[in-house]
């Protein structure tokens, strides 16, 4: 996916979610996510028409979303406490995600783009041994790491409102919360350009409104939701 991404785009920077470094595991699910990738790069309809991913990988999409993200406002809190317990172990990632990373890296320094590793919260997923992993990778291999799951507080993190699903995913209340904070520090580490405004970018910028005002009309109403069962 990458790699046809950057055919036709130049970003500056490529954000890699580290939970995926730690689902290199064999069996039938991981036979269809590299079916997936495969058929990304190499058959163009499958880019064009995803209509066969709900049969061959289940995936279903919503009715709208922006830029590939969409609403998501249940509210199901996490409450099985501290995650990020600090410990010297480590969870080891697979020779396949080692491979593939390498690759990744070796893709974004031919294309001059930097590469950050980004540890969203998720109770469900990551835990310090995953954490010290990373954190080893990214050193010995010169890249940036930000572990949000060691800032729940600076990111403004409740589980008891910013959870989806007990912990698995952030709701549209976690993810504004996690997307303020990212933005704030891309800002200040990155230096970005800031193409809002201009032309080429309108469409960019209509989405961008028209996000911004369902993003608060579904906050105020998971605010009213909140208050009635709280």
């Amino acid at each position: 996916m990458l790699e046809t991404a950057l055919e036709t785009q130049s970003p500056k920077l490529v954000i890699l979610e580290t939970n995926v470094m730690f689902r290199g595991n064999p069996g039938l699910a991981s036979l269809r996510k590299t079916i997936e990738a495969w058929g990304n790069h190499y058959i163009p309809i499958f880019r064009c028409h995803d209509i066969w991913k709900s049969f061959l990988i289940e995936k279903q999409y919503p009715e709208e979303n922006y830029k590939g993200f969409a609403f998501r406002c249940d509210v199901h809190p996490y409450e099985k406490g501290e995650y990020m317990q600090e410990t010297e172990q480590r969870e080891e990632m697979t020779d396949t995600v080692i491979t593939y990373m390498e690759k990744i890296e070796e893709l974004c320094k031919e294309k001059n783009v930097k590469l950050l590793l980004l540890g969203t919260p998720s109770p469900v997923n990551y835990n310090y041994r995953r954490h010290n992993s990373v954190r080893t990778y990214a050193t010995e291999h010169s890249l940036d790491y930000l572990d949000l799951n060691l800032k729940l507080n600076e990111v403004g993190i409740d589980w008891k409102t910013d959870s989806l699903d007990k912990g698995d995913h952030l709701n549209i209340s976690g993810a504004q919360k996690v997307t303020k904070y990212l933005g704030e520090y891309l800002k200040s580490e990155y230096e970005l350009p800031d193409h809002r405004g201009e032309a080429p970018y309108a469409a960019w910028d209509k989405e961008a409104e028209e996000y911004s005002q369902k993003a608060e009309d579904n906050l105020k109403v998971m605010i009213k939701n909140d208050d009635r069962t709280g």
